[in-house]
Formats: C-alpha cells, sequence, structure tokens
C-alpha cells in the first residue's frame, strides 16, 4: 500500500510547503486537488508549471486528480459544464501529467429530487465514466453524504448498475461515518472488490455533530480497516485527507499514527 495525500491536506494554499512537509514524511505520491487555493483543472498556469517543477524536482507521483465533478444537483445550471467542459478540462490537464485516475462523485442531493431520479444519475454517471475509459482513464466515484453515492447500500446499487471495469470506488470509512454507519465493516465488506483508492480521515460524534480529528483520536477502527485491507491484497494509495486543522501539524500526527499502523 502506497501513503499518499493530498495537494491541500498538508497546506491548505502552500504547494511548495505541502510536498517539503510530506517529502520529510517520505511521502511522495500525492492526489491532486486544490492548488494555491483554486480547484483543479481551474488553476492558473503558473500551478500547472509548479506541478511539473515539483513532480521531477522532488520525485513526486501523482496519482489522481479530483475536480469536483457532479458536486451539484442534477437540476443545477451547472450541471451541463460539469458533465461537459469540466471532464474535458479535467482529461486534458490529466493528461499532460501523466495521470489516468479521475475522482468524481455522484451527483448532489436536492430538494427537487424526485423518485425516478436514480436512473438519470445512474446514466449520467456512466456516460462520463465511459467517455473518460474511451481516453484512457479509470472514474472513481467517491462515496459522501448529501449525495446519491453516500451510504454502502447506495453506492453498490450505482456501481452494479453500471457495471464498468474502469468505474471504482474512491472509498471513504471518514464519509460513511458520517452518514450514519459508524462501523466501517459491514459496507466495506459489501464494496471492497470496486476500491481502487483509499482516502483516511478519522471523525468522531461530539454533542450529536460529526467531528473529524487526527487518525487516531476518533472512533473509526482504523487498525482493523487497515488489517482488512491488507488481508484483502489492497495495494493501491492509502490516502491521508486530515479534513482537521491546525495544518500541518494534524497531517504529520496522522501520518505518524498511519506509520505506526503500517509497521
Amino acid at each position: 500500500m502506497i501513503l499518499t495525500t493530498v495537494t491541500d491536506e498538508v497546506f491548505n494554499d502552500d504547494l511548495k510547503k505541502s510536498v517539503e512537509i510530506a517529502t520529510q514524511e517520505g511521502i511522495t505520491h500525492f492526489e491532486i486537488r486544490r492548488i494555491e487555493g483554486r480547484r483543479f483543472p481551474l488553476i492558473e498556469e503558473d500551478d500547472l508549471k509548479k506541478l511539473k517543477i515539483f513532480k521531477d524536482e522532488y520525485a513526486l507521483t501523482y496519482t489522481a486528480v479530483s475536480p469536483g465533478t457532479f458536486k451539484v444537483p442534477l437540476r443545477s445550471k451547472e450541471f451541463n459544464y460539469h458533465r461537459g467542459e469540466l471532464m474535458d478540462k479535467t482529461m486534458a490537464m490529466a493528461e499532460e501529467l501523466d495521470v489516468n485516475k479521475i475522482i468524481i462523485f455522484s451527483v448532489k442531493r436536492d430538494p427537487s429530487d424526485q423518485a425516478g431520479d436514480l436512473q438519470q444519475v445512474i446514466e449520467e454517471l456512466g456516460n462520463v465514466a465511459r467517455r473518460a475509459e474511451k481516453n484512457g482513464f479509470t472514474v472513481m466515484i467517491e462515496n459522501e453524504p448529501g449525495f446519491w453515492a453516500d451510504t454502502s447500500e447506495n453506492c453498490l446499487k450505482i456501481l452494479k448498475a453500471i457495471n464498468m471495469k474502469k468505474l471504482r470506488l474512491n472509498w471513504d470509512p471518514g464519509n460513511l461515518f458520517k452518514t450514519g454507519e459508524h462501523d466501517y465493516k459491514p459496507g466495506y465488506e459489501r464494496l471492497k472488490s470496486f476500491i481502487a483508492n483509499v482516502h483516511l480521515k478519522d471523525a468522531k460524534l461530539v454533542e450529536g455533530e460529526n467531528l473529524y480529528v487526527p487518525l487516531g483520536e476518533g472512533e473509526i477502527n482504523y487498525q482493523q480497516q487497515i488489517a482488512d485491507l491488507r488481508a484483502d491484497g489492497y495495494k493501491g494509495c492509502l490516502t491521508v485527507e486530515t479534513h482537521c486543522h491546525p495544518l500541518p501539524d494534524t497531517f504529520i500526527q496522522s501520518v505518524a499514527y498511519l506509520k505506526k499502523l503500517l509497521g
């Protein structure tokens, strides 16, 4: 398994500092999301140059890009842009950086949703995945509360309905926790055959509210989750996605905990 992090989970808006600290911690694999406060691929030309320069200077590997595709409702004005121009820009820039994996979302839920919308969501996700596949990409849907692929059952329903080898799951136990599935295990067993990327952030309930905390300080049994991934032969990325402050302290703390689990 490969220790990985996200470009804006070490420092929010300083790529050079993020790279310096991550590499000091032994991490040279990065998932590209935000660069200097701007989300990929809507970054400045200078930001793209930095990604290329740092890749060579620090011997980095970029594992995936996360453009936030479909973080909008089905009937929003932005929906056509997300499935069209945004995906086109994402694929073009990802190819320029030698990245062949794209994380997308499963369309944001909205009060205007109707009973039959799931089928359209499945069709839209499938269309995007097939277009990406033709261009050499694997698409990974991230499970997240507030989206159509939120619970493990809903993720399974969507993935099985589309049934594509190049459409996989970006597995996030922290997001699953937020849906109310506090024990990752049943959902993991349902979905493990689809997992192509793993996000790691810890969480706990505080006065009924979900709070993200450094790895090892929350209620998710990551010791068992890592053991399960290892036992099931997972060899992909373990992506530290701290989601809590102050950075970079929480990042460094989370990495140290993860290294202990990995032995």
